[in-house]
């Protein structure tokens, strides 16, 4: 049997690229922390507030990204209507290729991104532990809850996601409840996971298991009973969709626009507890634009930007008080798996 140690080689694959230590990354004499908080106007109590325009930035950044791309470039698109004059440069691929490319430009001290995102967030702390990322506070970050923030101000989230179970309803013969029907031997060979060496969102929730309270086991039994490992989450949904498999676990984003377009799939959240994952956005410390970045930043986390997510079924927004659309469900009511990338980075 394999130890329960070796959920390192599988949790940790897409991440373990940052525990090398092949090179030691010298630490910068200069402090870096940048504020773009707006100083509050007092109106007039006889009037409205004036409206305060945005400041405007310029130049170009990088952004290195494992979100969809028609989503990321949506977002892109939207963020030119409001800051026109800065160009981001975009790189995006899975969450493991990302960080693997990142690691090489930290090691060669040449490190062209200037923000990232991916789907694994204890990346984000691994970073901040090797002194990489740049400190700020972007505007709209007092609005976020603390799991939504460092604490210190090196990350911030911008969107969740849940990991649901996703099952054909032409296939199977009883709606799912559960991790443990993954499992069951009539769904041999019909199960479709992503690869948590590729994934990061796999990854995280391999993680997030293991620490509430689930064993090594329950993996080597989901291997013996056939699941099929492709690329990501994505790829998961639509082996489901095509019949190909029965059953398998995806994002509630994905599930969701599926059923939507008329695919022959629905989605359960698990019964023992739905890993929820939050999506971090950093910059690095050696972005030679940080006005540009934190402006990326901040946008991201804007009411207009979180309604926008929300309403194109990107993610799920971090702010509280927007409207849902009625095909989506109200997060504050689903039994959640406790959270710790902390530990899941360590």
């Amino acid at each position: 049997m394999i130890k329960k140690a070796n959920v390192l080689l599988l949790v940790g694959l897409s991440v373990a690229i940052l525990f090398s230590g092949c090179v030691q990354i010298p630490a910068s004499n200069q402090t870096s922390e940048t504020s773009a908080k707006v100083e509050d106007t007092k109106p007039n109590e006889s009037t409205k507030p004036p409206e305060v325009e945005k400041p405007k930035v310029s130049g170009t950044i990088t952004y290195y990204t494992s979100m969809p791309e028609a989503n990321v470039t949506s977002l892109i698109e939207e963020f030119k209507k409001v800051q026109p004059d800065v160009t981001i440069n975009l790189y995006r691929a899975g969450t493991g290729t990302v960080l693997a490319k990142l690691e090489a430009e930290m090691q060669a001290e040449n490190v062209v991104a200037d923000a990232i995102s991916v789907a694994e967030p204890d990346a984000s702390v691994i970073l901040k532990e090797r002194g990489q990322l740049l400190q700020y506070v972007p505007e709209g970050a007092d609005k976020l809850a603390e799991e939504y923030k460092d604490k210190d101000g090196y990350f911030y989230s911008f969107g969740i996601t849940n990991m649901v179970l996703i099952y054909n309803t032409q296939k199977i013969r009883e709606i799912p409840k559960g991790y443990s029907d993954l499992l069951n031997p009539d769904y041999k060979n019909k199960i479709s996971l992503g690869n948590p060496s590729s994934s990061g969102a796999m990854a995280h929730m391999v993680g997030t298991m293991l620490n509430n309270g689930y064993e090594w086991d329950y993996f080597e039994n989901l291997k013996n009973n056939g699941a099929i490992l492709v690329k990501g989450p994505s790829d998961a949904a639509q082996k489901v969709a095509t019949g190909e498999a029965v059953i398998g676990i995806t994002q509630d984003a994905a599930a969701r626009a599926m059923k939507a377009e008329g695919s022959p799939v629905d989605y359960v959240f698990p019964e023992e507890g739905t890993v929820i994952k939050n999506t971090n956005i950093q910059i690095m410390k050696s972005t030679k634009n940080a006005d540009a970045a934190i402006a990326w930043v901040g946008f991201l986390l804007s009411d207009e930007t979180q309604q926008y997510i929300i309403d194109n079924q990107i993610m799920l927004p971090v702010v509280s008080g927007l409207k849902y659309p009625d095909s989506i469900e109200d997060i504050s009511q689903i039994k959640a798996m406790k959270l710790d990338d902390e530990l899941i980075a360590k």
